[in-house]
């Protein structure tokens, strides 16, 4: 299965928040899944696991927040990718997922270890769902901040917020 960029924005420094639409029809797959992605850089074939940033919306897009890790093996050339060039990919796999159905939860993440979180707020979140606090350890940029304040702001018994703020 191929995977192809859609658009790519910058999120926070060396962060971007990537849009990909995948080949194989609808991309089924629960939030706190991921994909690995495999490209060929030089004469070694790279794998790397990231995790899905949204929701599963019935089509085949799904969202991607990476870093960028400089001399990494794929970062790099992800970040180099613009819209309309594609990398192979695996089918989404993983268990980290909210047990069915889902219970009041304390989400804790640092840097883009949000992905999985933003996924299961963006599901599970509505009226009469359980209660989410997310707890967000950041250095100095708290991603999606502004997504989180709406959500936090329209269901009441949801808190987020950063462990502390940056200086």
């Amino acid at each position: 299965m191929n995977a192809r960029l859609i658009e790519s924005k910058e999120i926070g420094p060396f962060v971007r928040h990537f849009v990909f639409e995948s080949d194989g029809g609808a991309l089924e797959f629960l939030p706190g899944q991921f994909v690995s992605f495999m490209q060929r850089i030089g004469d070694k074939e790279i794998t790397r696991a990231y995790s899905i940033a949204s929701a599963p919306r019935g089509d085949n897009r799904f969202e991607l927040c990476l870093n960028l890790v400089e001399g990494g093996n794929l970062t790099p050339y992800l970040f180099a990718m613009r819209p309309g060039d594609g990398i192979q990919m695996t089918s989404p796999l993983g268990q980290f997922v909210l047990r069915d159905p889902p219970r009041d939860s304390i989400l804790i993440a640092t840097g883009t270890g949000i992905a999985p979180f933003r996924a299961f707020l963006e599901t599970h979140l509505g009226e009469g769902s359980p209660a989410f606090t997310l707890i967000f350890g950041v250095r100095n940029h708290v991603l999606y901040e502004s997504e989180f304040e709406a959500l936090s702001a329209l269901f009441p018994g949801t808190t987020t917020g950063p462990l502390a703020r940056p200086p």
